[in-house]
Formats: structure tokens, sequence, C-alpha cells
């Protein structure tokens, strides 16, 4: 039901022709609503994510996944989460897509950082 919620949110039609900027606009405009959630259930955020990126119909969709509620929930639970991030990146090219496409650096544990970035060393980054 949360992600249900979630994504009809998140994917509300706007009255403009989608672009990049009209989407990052829109998503930074739930920021207080997925900040919540992130800090309130890293757990049920997790899910959401894996969903999100399976549904980013493009790799601007994906980039805004990634800036958002992956960099949010890494840059927040980074110990908690890092394993979660490891397995399913080593399943699933389009996460490691995402990985490589977060931001937020500065924010994580250099140890957790070295982890993400043996990840996504072959990915091309933003």
């Amino acid at each position: 039901m949360l992600l249900a919620l979630f994504c009809a949110v998140s994917s509300a039609p706007s009255p403009v022709p989608p672009s990049w900027c009209q989407r990052r606009e829109a998503w930074w405009a739930r920021a207080p609503r997925r900040c919540q959630l992130i800090r309130d259930d890293p757990d049920g955020a997790w899910q959401i994510l894996v969903e999100l990126v399976a549904r980013a119909s493009d790799q601007e969709t994906l980039g805004c996944v990634a800036a958002g509620t992956l960099e949010d929930l890494i840059c927040k639970h980074p110990a908690a989460i890092i394993d979660r991030v490891e397995s399913r990146a080593t399943q699933d090219a389009r996460f490691r897509k995402a990985i490589a496409r977060a931001w937020g650096w500065t924010l994580i544990p250099k140890e957790i950082r070295a982890r993400l970035d043996m990840l996504v060393a072959e990915e091309r980054r933003w």
C-alpha cells in the first residue's frame, strides 16, 4: 500500500510536457515526505527504492531516483543499508547504474564510500 501511494504521487501527471527539469522539480517538491519515510522507516524506504529503480522508465528518471531516495537512504543509514545495496548491485545492473548516479559522497563514511566505489568502478558517473 505504501509503495502504491508513493508511486501514485511520484507519477502524477504534470500540466506541462515532461522534461528533466520539470521532473526534478516535481520530485524534490515531495522531498519532505520522502525524507520522513527514509528517516522513520528505512526498511520501507528500501522496498520502495528497489521498486522505483525497477520502474524507472528512462535514464533521467533513474537519475532522479538515484539523486533522491537512493542517495538519501545511503547518507542517512550507511552502515544499516550497505549490505543490501551491495547484494542488490551484484544482481542488478540497473541498480548499479543508479548507485553511480547518486551523489552525496562527502556525507558517506569513507569505508562505506569505498565499498560503493568498488560496485560502480565500471559504470559511467554523471
